[in-house]
């Protein structure tokens, strides 16, 4: 007598399936909502990444721009070092040029020498050699 049971009401069956159906709807409404949280959690990396590379872009570009500007200034500051480099060698030149003439000016050997050659004046005592051909 067990094997056979007794037909259960259907409104009892009714409510049997509809809990039966209860776990199943959760399961999909959940599975909906983690479908959602990770189209939103990607679609948020997705613009964090296009915000970066955006804010990236921006700067390179000004990076860029800012460079474009500096090189024709760097170009004019490098030939006027250049100039600046020839008249500083030209100008030690001279200093050392003048440094020698006024350790000889001083020596008191080279006097008569030095006058002769500003005056164009003979010592008395030296004889001129004139060559003839």
């Amino acid at each position: 007598m067990n094997g056979i049971q007794a037909p259960i009401p259907h409104k009892q069956s009714h409510k049997q399936s509809h809990k039966q159906r209860e776990p199943r709807r959760r399961r999909q409404t959940d599975q909906f909502r983690r479908r959602r949280r990770k189209r939103n959690f990607y679609g948020a990396i997705a613009a964090e990444t296009t915000a970066k590379l955006v804010a990236n872009l921006l700067l390179s570009t000004v990076a860029i721009s800012a460079l474009v500007q500096l090189v024709p200034h760097y170009r004019v500051q490098q030939e006027k070092l250049e100039e600046i480099r020839a008249e500083v060698a030209q100008t030690e030149a001279r200093v050392n040029r003048l440094r020698s003439d006024f350790g000889r000016h001083f020596d008191p050997e080279q006097t008569k020498k030095i006058m002769q050659e500003h005056t164009y004046r003979i010592d008395p005592n030296q004889k001129r050699i004139i060559f003839e051909e």
